[in-house]
């Protein structure tokens, strides 16, 4: 996991992607519910493939992970 942060980190993912990326796993988590079941219209099967999405993010695409960040923050599972 470090080194994922690590690389996203060289590769200019930006802070509020990853935490989205990290509140979603945290949702997943919490509910017993899996990557596929519920990204699977994104193809996710694993918090990486989240991370690899949000690569390359703009500054407009950084605060729709924002919004979505809070969003899971937010979220229960039922």
């Amino acid at each position: 996991m470090r080194f994922a942060l690590l690389f996203l980190a060289l590769t200019g993912c930006k802070e509020d992607c990853v935490h989205m990326c990290q509140r979603m796993e945290t949702w997943l988590n919490e509910c017993g519910l899996t990557w596929e079941d519920n990204f699977s219209e994104q193809d996710w099967s694993s918090i990486d493939d989240c991370y690899d999405d949000h690569a390359e993010s703009s500054s407009k695409e950084d605060a729709t992970c924002r919004t979505r960040a809070k969003k899971y923050d937010k979220q229960s599972c039922w």
